[in-house]
């Protein structure tokens, strides 16, 4: 009997996900997405974009989660600081020798200020995460 009162809520709360969307475009010319169709004007009805994917966990996160033990909690934060060091210092390699960048698809030239802004930022987080 327990079961059953959760299993009704999550079917309930579940019908939204799958809420009617519209598209149209205003005066101005710009395209508008909505809930709700425009008062007076037409609409393209559209589903609903996907929801963003879950991250699932690896194997050794869920191993050194579950047991909590120090140890692996010790061991999986030695790690990250292992992957920031080695990223820090290629980028700070990257910065000493280039001026332009690639930032996502873009490139970017830095000035000769904000390029030394980043070699000094960069020096930190050496500073931080490369204990060794």
């Amino acid at each position: 009997m327990r079961v059953w009162p959760p299993l009704l809520l999550s079917l309930l709360l579940g019908t939204n996900a799958h809420a009617t969307m519209y598209k149209w475009v205003d005066e101005e010319g710009n395209v508008t997405y909505s809930q709700n169709p425009p008062p007076g004007r037409e609409a393209e009805e559209i589903a609903p974009p996907p929801p963003p994917p879950t991250p699932v966990p690896s194997q050794q996160e869920d191993s050194a989660d579950e047991t909590g033990s120090p140890e692996a909690m010790a061991a999986k934060k030695a790690e990250t600081y292992r992957r920031n060091c080695e990223a820090a210092r290629q980028n700070l390699q990257i910065y000493q020798k280039h001026s332009t960048i690639l930032i996502g698809d873009t490139e970017v030239t830095l000035s000769e200020e904000e390029k030394a802004k980043r070699i000094e930022e960069t020096r930190k987080q050496i500073d931080l995460y490369c204990t060794e």
